[in-house]
């Protein structure tokens, strides 16, 4: 008799550990697969706000270029290739480091093109911010 109410206590207490187990397994499955949903999007979000913040500078240098202010477009040239450069190390998509790698490749054409003080330095960096616009809006 000892056996029996041994056996039904244990398979009880299994059947109370698995009832309260299952719930909140589940529920933990759940809040896991948000959680990866949301490092995700904020991933994309990320990247969108460094994509943003490149086309912000480099709208700044044509308007430098376009002013004619060769000396301050020089600088901010150079920041502005260095964190394209930067930028390309980071991602991950291979698309965007296509992209940025091709207006890596405008860095030396536009630096000389600043240091002759020559206004059509700013046709490739109008190329460029095409480029950019594409990844903003694909990244969007």
């Amino acid at each position: 008799m000892k056996k029996v109410v041994f056996v039904i206590a244990l398979v009880l207490i299994a059947a109370a550990y698995i009832g309260g187990y299952w719930p909140e397994h589940r529920r933990l499955q759940e809040a896991n697969q948000a959680l990866q949903a949301a490092n995700q999007q904020l991933a994309k979000a990320q990247t969108l706000g460094r994509l943003c913040r490149l086309q912000s500078k480099l709208l700044a240098l044509i308007s430098l270029v376009e002013a004619k202010n060769y000396g301050d477009a020089q600088k901010a040239s150079k920041d502005f290739f260095d964190q394209v450069g930067s930028e390309a190390t980071q991602i991950d998509q291979p698309d965007y480091k296509q992209a940025l790698g091709s207006i890596l490749d405008t860095r030396d054409a536009v630096t000389s093109e600043l240091a002759r003080g020559n206004p059509d330095a700013v046709d490739p960096l109008r190329q460029s911010l095409l480029k950019l616009r594409q990844l903003v809006d694909s990244a969007g």
